[in-house]
């Protein structure tokens, strides 16, 4: 096996020392955010309601409906996956409406007689990792998608050792390869976004990405694309920039609350208006530090300041 060389020449890039302090996935201290002394734990709070929309959203609305029920017995919420209704769900009888945008033409966001009203709730994101010591520490999205469709095969092409790409993928059909293909593969969003760009003959396609994890764990040469839920401390996230020149980022808390994180995208509850009674009960306890500790249960991050709205 060659050594690697420690010599970096991806990017003129300089990571800035404040960001190496940036912790992920650690609940905030934010003074702003909510706790259990603003949520009414009355036993008379009665009532119900349906959320419904985005399957991908479902697992989360679902663990927040069971905990706000285990709290208030007297309210009952029903989650339903439609993945193809939009907004005007709530105009048949939804009280929210849970989304995650997807790449491409938005969704609407109005609908007649709808008073449109935005709440984001949490964050999705990916990560490219790699094995901890490899020395290629940064890429930006053009270089990921280069090592995705085959375009990049050797770590020396990046900056790092004369070694073939180990490179695994998330299973065809699952929302991380959909959103990874999309925003990253296809380059969504920049100059050089191409529609026809397709996995390489190269990628091997995992079974979970806890296995994913594991090979590139065992792998020095090798890199997986995982939500960031998944991360485990034997691999390592790489930074990743828009375009070369730009400042690179990993995906953290932070990093996504912000919109800075290059592979990440929002999630967002709707409502007809500004809502009232057991529905901004329930949505106050979803952005509170209660609600938003349980994000990850759901599948995805936590804002950082919780309330944030953007």
């Amino acid at each position: 096996m060659k050594q690697f060389s420690t010599k970096n020449n991806l990017l003129p890039l300089v990571i800035p020392a404040a960001a190496l302090m940036i912790l992920a996935f650690l609940p905030s201290n934010n003074s702003g955010a909510g706790d259990t002394t603003d949520i009414d734990r009355s036993s008379d709070l009665t009532g119900s309601f349906t959320i419904s929309g985005d399957p991908l959203v479902a697992p989360l609305s679902r663990v927040w409906a069971a905990e706000f029920m285990k709290l208030h017995p007297g309210v009952v919420i029903t989650v339903v996956e439609d993945a193809f209704s939009g907004i005007d769900a709530l105009s048949r009888g939804a009280a929210i409406y849970q989304s995650m945008p997807r790449l491409g033409p938005a969704d609407a966001e109005t609908a007649p007689g709808i008073e449109t009203n935005r709440i984001r709730i949490a964050s999705d994101a990916l990560s490219v990792i790699r094995w901890p010591w490899n020395p290629v520490e940064l890429m930006t999205l053009e270089q990921v998608s280069g090592i995705y469709s085959g375009r990049i095969v050797n770590w020396k092409e990046l900056g790092g050792p004369d070694e073939p790409i180990a490179v695994y993928a998330m299973p065809p059909g699952t929302p991380a390869y959909d959103f990874f293909k999309a925003k990253v593969l296809r380059l969504y969003g920049l100059p050089s976004a191409d529609e026809t760009i397709e996995f390489g003959s190269n990628v091997i396609f995992v079974r979970s990405a806890e296995e994913g994890n594991d090979l590139v764990a065992e792998n020095p040469f090798a890199v997986f694309f995982t939500p960031v839920n998944i991360v485990t401390q034997e691999v390592t996230p790489t930074w990743i920039a828009h375009t070369a020149g730009e400042e690179p980022s990993k995906a953290c808390l932070e990093t996504t609350s912000a919109g800075i994180f290059p592979i990440y995208r929002p999630l967002y509850y709707y409502t007809d208006g500004q809502p009232g009674g057991i529905v901004q009960e329930f949505i106050d306890f979803c952005l509170s530090e209660p609600g938003q500790d349980m994000v990850m249960l759901g599948g995805y991050l936590r804002l950082f300041f919780p309330n944030l709205d953007q």
